[in-house]
C-alpha cells in the first residue's frame, strides 16, 4: 500500500456496508468488508494504473459510485453494483476535472464533472437511476442536456 485505505460505510442501519479503497504501487482496489469475522473481504474493484476516489454509497448499501483517474484531467466517473459486479461508465471520455459524487434519495448517481477544469465545474444526474444515462442538471428554467446516451 502506497497509502493509508479510504474507508466507507454505509447502507441501511440494519445491514451496514463497509468500503475500502486501497492504494498500491500498481493501482487502486475496491474492497467489500464485512461486518462480521465469519466471512472474509470481498474485491469488489481492481483498478491497475489508476487511482480511485470520491467514493459515495447509495442509501440501500447496494452500489456504489466513485472517480477513476490515471492522472491529471484523465478521470471518468463510475458506479458498480455492489452485489454482481457490473460497472457502468457515467462519462463519456477519461478527459475531465471530478471533485465529488454522491445519490439522490431517488437513487440516481450525482456528480460534478468539467472537461474545462475545476474551475467550471457543472452537476450531473444519472436518470433514470441504473440506466448509465446522465444528464446536465440545469440551471432554472432551462431543460436538462443530455451528456451520454
Amino acid at each position: 500500500m502506497t497509502a493509508a485505505p479510504t474507508l466507507i460505510r454505509g447502507g441501511p442501519a440494519t445491514s451496514p456496508v463497509n468500503l475500502a479503497i486501497v492504494t498500491t504501487a500498481f493501482g487502486s482496489e475496491i474492497w467489500k468488508l464485512p461486518d462480521t469475522l465469519a466471512a472474509g473481504p470481498e474485491q469488489i474493484v481492481d483498478a491497475p494504473g489508476l487511482a480511485l476516489r470520491g467514493a459515495a454509497l447509495r442509501a440501500d448499501g447496494a452500489e456504489a459510485a466513485f472517480i477513476a483517474s490515471a492522472g491529471p484531467g484523465i478521470e471518468q466517473v463510475f458506479a458498480v453494483d455492489l452485489v454482481t459486479g457490473r460497472v457502468r461508465v457515467l462519462t463519456p471520455v477519461a478527459r475531465f476535472a471530478g471533485a465529488t459524487t454522491s445519490y439522490s434519495p431517488s437513487r440516481r448517481v450525482l456528480f460534478t464533472w468539467s472537461t474545462t477544469g475545476t474551475s467550471q465545474l457543472a452537476a450531473f444526474a444519472e436518470a433514470p437511476a441504473g440506466s448509465g444515462l446522465v444528464r446536465r442538471l440545469a440551471k432554472t428554467g432551462r431543460q436538462p442536456q443530455f451528456l451520454t446516451r
